[in-house]
């Protein structure tokens, strides 16, 4: 079964929070089959990214074979292909070729430009946003 996977990572600064989410979409039926949006402390931008999409192949159900990674981060989707260097976030990079060689899945990469219109990618970034309010919300009661 394939699987597109949409996701989003950010960082805010001001709160020393990052924030991933993904939404999982079964390609055949196009239903939502996940979503996932939560709160990471201390974490660069870049590693946010990575973390959301080693968050969405790790949440594939086990019917998956194939998926494609749809972001907004042209570094995170270069280097988990492999078609940039890896110079830095070795350790996340180990963890995804580890999921994606264990599961089996053969994986494609598509990028979107960010805050451009396309639903599921809007859907990640308010996803991570939300997570941040929700964090913020609950550090101040």
């Amino acid at each position: 079964m394939h699987y597109l996977l949409y996701t989003d990572g950010a960082y805010y600064p001001d709160h020393e929070r990052s924030a991933i989410s993904y939404v999982m979409i079964n390609a055949k039926t196009k239903r939502e089959e996940r979503r996932l949006s939560q709160t990471v402390k201390g974490e660069t931008s870049g590693r946010a990214e990575i973390k959301a999409i080693i968050s969405a192949v790790y949440a594939l159900p086990s019917d998956a074979d194939s998926c494609t990674i749809i972001s907004d981060s042209r570094y995170a989707l270069d280097a988990c292909s492999r078609k940039a260097i890896r110079y830095h976030n070795g350790d996340l990079f180990v963890l995804f070729d580890k999921i994606v060689e264990v599961r089996g899945l053969s994986v494609t990469y598509q990028w979107v430009r960010a805050h451009n219109g396309n639903f599921y990618n809007e859907l990640c970034d308010a996803l991570c946003n939300k997570a941040i309010n929700d964090f913020i919300i609950n550090k101040n009661k």
